[in-house]
């Protein structure tokens, strides 16, 4: 009987305090597998692997699938610099994500990263004079696979790299305020960056760079985890890696579709991976967090009654408890 009350009263603790601080709490915000660029992806085109390293810097790692998830996340942590990573977007981005993008800009640092090596991204990156030419970059034998050299600086020093490409194409830069990060030996720009006062827009021209299969291929001469990490501290700016929040975008990712997936053995292995199993449960403390945030917000007054109610409903069933007024 008295286990009934315990897990009675403990219940309605445990929902006062999260209100309180719970909301602060939350490692990862996130749906279940949602697309072939998620964190959660272990498969060779996901981007596991330097999600994984990142958080081991520091960083704070999270997706989403929407601009109101993306408010959501940044309302929680309040973080010094966002980090926004769009790669290969299957979706277009177009001059509405400049506006969603652009409010975002006006609350907080933003450094937006895209790499993209199709024109997708292109109606987005005209408003910063920035286009992507969508043709395949040959190396110096008319081949795929071209090399190209990168010179990234970092809060200590700089680091210089020759990384052989996948499947590139190059950028043309309309504007002159820009730093050219990476170029292949015809001059092509395969990547740069533009400061906007306190926000960055990095774009790339081979969205392999973070990927798990190029993770993977990274030796001591050829370290493309070293320079995807290098690249994120270059994004950071003045900001240090615990102030930082990286989203990876989900919003340009076509949703894989479940019964498709589960014909596959390895998409089966990735769904069920304990790390998806994590990914679902965050994706419900999300989901009843943004119904408390709501209802916070929405009116106080409201909520201060409700936490009234709730401490004397418990008051009043302790008291008939223990005068044996009433049996729980």
């Amino acid at each position: 009987m008295r286990l009934s009350l315990f897990l009675l009263a403990l219940t309605i603790i445990l929902f006062v305090s999260s209100i309180s601080q719970g909301l602060r709490k939350v490692e990862v915000v996130s749906p279940f597998y949602a697309g072939t660029t998620s964190p959660f992806n272990t498969e060779w085109n996901g981007t596991s692997i330097i999600a994984s390293k990142l958080m081991k810097v520091g960083y704070t790692i999270t997706q989403c699938r929407s601009y109101d998830e993306l408010s959501f996340i940044t309302g929680i942590y309040r973080p010094k610099r966002i980090i926004y990573l769009s790669m290969a977007p299957s979706k277009p981005m177009t001059s509405h994500d400049f506006n969603e993008i652009k409010k975002l800009m006006e609350q907080y640092s933003l450094s937006i990263i895209i790499a993209d090596e199709m024109t997708t991204s292109n109606d987005f990156l005209k408003e910063f004079n920035i286009e992507i030419t969508g043709k395949l970059l040959l190396s110096e034998l008319g081949t795929p696979f071209p090399i190209s050299e990168f010179i990234v600086r970092k809060r200590i020093g700089t680091s210089y790299y020759t990384l052989l490409l996948n499947y590139a194409s190059w950028i043309i830069a309309r504007d002159k305020n820009i730093e050219i990060i990476g170029r292949c030996t015809d001059g092509k720009i395969t990547a740069l960056s533009k400061v906007i006062g306190d926000d960055m827009i990095l774009v790339l021209s081979d969205s392999s760079i973070f990927i798990n299969l190029m993770q993977e291929l990274s030796t001591s001469t050829v370290n493309y985890t070293s320079f995807a990490l290098d690249l994120i501290e270059y994004a950071c700016m003045d900001a240090k890696p615990e102030d930082t929040i990286i989203v990876f975008d989900l919003i340009h990712q076509v949703t894989p579709d479940i019964k498709e997936a589960l014909k596959h053995v390895k998409k089966v292995e990735v769904l069920l991976h304990p790390v998806m199993i994590l990914a679902a449960i965050t994706s419900l403390v999300y989901s009843l967090e943004r119904m408390t945030i709501t209802f916070i917000v929405s009116d106080p007054i409201r909520l201060a009654l409700f936490l009234t109610s709730v401490l004397t409903i418990t008051i009043v069933i302790l008291t008939l408890r223990y005068t044996k007024r009433l049996k729980i």
